[in-house]
């Protein structure tokens, strides 16, 4: 993972979530002095479509491209580095097969493009590239969509760090404390407990039991902290992690989350269920997703 960032890749599809990604993707790009690649991946039936008519490919090419800048522009983008592209294809295979071409070392995709339906599902094209991409992806929510301009100092003083100690790498704490140091935030590690699940007859012991795995988090993570140099601060809570992560970065007023997902398990994977899927679909603050070890 090069950071800072060098060059952004940001796909869109012409829908409210992907202008609000643009903006961030911009965002990044000029933090980080990066170049900005926008792609838009046409539907191959209507490539297919246009030929069997008779229409001319290239003209519609042409014509895709005219409406990508027209989006750019609506969504106030204006970079030197800069460059506009139009592909048809599968669109997570197109995106992959960009960023690698392109060298982008992150892509930035709103969370609920044209095909995202409602609350806790997120598009397909999201979910495809978070499963495949070989490079970060920063998935911009629907509340992050909404905003006209991205706050400024973006991400802000903070970033929150989730930390599963149950099943963690001490490298994949290490790369999301580059990406606080990258935008010049301070880390704050999380921690979530999940409720005892023990028997009726038991719930006399619930709290106690809480507090001893509290204590027990507590200094497992202090450990790791300084294990990766770091004196970050450390929050702990019990209950629903995607709901206790997502009220750490609001509380700390944390403009990003930094998550690290891995291959083939469903805890911090991106599959639907997961702890990493809730948070980028609970629709409040940017969700950056590292690759973990594959």
């Amino acid at each position: 993972m090069s950071l800072p960032f060098r060059h952004v890749l940001c796909p869109v599809d012409f829908s409210a979530g992907a202008r609000g990604a643009l903006r961030y993707a911009a965002a990044v790009a000029a933090r980080m002095d990066a170049g900005l690649t926008v792609l838009f991946v046409d539907d191959p039936l209507l490539t297919t479509a246009a030929a069997a008519a008779a229409y001319d490919t290239a003209w519609l090419k042409k014509r895709t491209l005219t409406e990508l800048r027209r989006f750019v522009a609506s969504a106030g983008i204006s970079r030197r580095r800069l460059s506009l592209e139009v592909s048809s294809g599968h669109a997570a295979a197109v995106i992959a097969r960009t960023a690698e071409r392109t060298s982008a070392d992150v892509i930035v995709i709103g969370s609920h493009g044209l095909t995202g339906p409602a609350k806790w599902f997120f598009g397909s094209t999201a979910e495809q590239t978070l499963r495949t991409a070989r490079v970060p992806v920063l998935v911009v929510p629907p509340q992050g969509a909404r905003s006209r301009r991205v706050p400024a100092k973006w991400p802000g003083a903070r970033i929150v760090l989730p930390v599963d100690l149950a099943d963690y790498r001490r490298a994949d704490v290490a790369a999301a404390l580059r990406v606080t140091d990258a935008f010049n935030a301070r880390p704050l590690l999380v921690h979530v407990v999940r409720p005892a699940a023990l028997p009726a007859w038991l719930n006399i012991g619930r709290h106690t039991d809480e507090r001893r795995r509290l204590d027990t988090a507590r200094q497992q993570l202090q450990q790791l902290s300084k294990s990766v140099g770091t004196d970050a601060e450390c929050q702990f809570a019990v209950g629903d992690p995607v709901e206790e992560i997502a009220a750490s970065a609001t509380g700390a007023r944390a403009g990003l989350i930094v998550i690290t997902l891995k291959k083939g398990r469903t805890l911090a994977g991106p599959r639907r269920g997961s702890i990493s899927y809730g948070l980028v679909c609970q629709g409040r603050i940017p969700v950056l997703a590292l690759p973990g070890e594959r």
